[in-house]
């Protein structure tokens, strides 16, 4: 991986509950790292894998490793949502990170 593709200030952040005054839960996003990136959109045949089509899949994000990364966190990219279906750690070496995620349109 050629760092200098990492040119996406992002920010990875998690699903969080919290209890407001009145002690209802509240839910909400909040950051859990910030991580330059690299973000590809997935190739058409990419997107067949192992006999099935992968329709959760549009994106492809790395970053160098960031340890408690998982599927369900998401990747912030200005206005744009990114919600992680899965994670691959490169070679087992807790260098680089892939994460697939699945972009959310809104409107």
């Amino acid at each position: 991986m050629n760092p200098g593709k990492l040119r996406h200030l992002v920010s990875i952040q998690h699903h969080a509950k919290s209890r407001n005054e009145f002690g209802e839960v509240v839910e909400s996003w909040s950051e859990f790292a910030k991580a330059w990136a690299e973000i590809k959109p997935i190739k058409a045949n990419e997107l067949f894998a192992g006999g099935k089509i992968q329709d959760e899949a549009t994106h492809r994000c790395v970053i160098r490793y960031i340890g408690g990364v998982l599927p369900g966190m998401k990747v912030r990219y200005m206005d744009r949502d990114f919600f992680i279906v899965s994670v691959r750690n490169f070679f087992e070496r807790d260098e680089y990170l892939e994460l697939i995620c699945k972009e959310e349109i809104y409107g």
